[in-house]
């Protein structure tokens, strides 16, 4: 079993897949971008869920 986190940062359009069992190694980085929510009107990434091989979710919220 692998102990991978996938991380991205504010208003970021590339995820980052680190391995945690080896000292925090960068193993690889995936491009993404957001369908629904512009990354302009102050839209920040929330959380990064992985459901599986090829299925991630990226939740987003808006500031005022």
């Amino acid at each position: 079993m692998s102990n991978l986190l996938y991380l991205t940062f504010n208003s970021g359009k590339v995820i980052g897949v680190y391995d945690l069992a080896n000292g925090f190694l960068l193993e690889k980085k995936m491009d993404f971008d957001y369908q629904e929510i512009s990354n302009t009107n102050n839209s920040r990434n929330t959380a990064l869920l992985h459901f599986g091989d090829q299925m991630l979710d990226c939740k987003l919220y808006r500031t005022h």
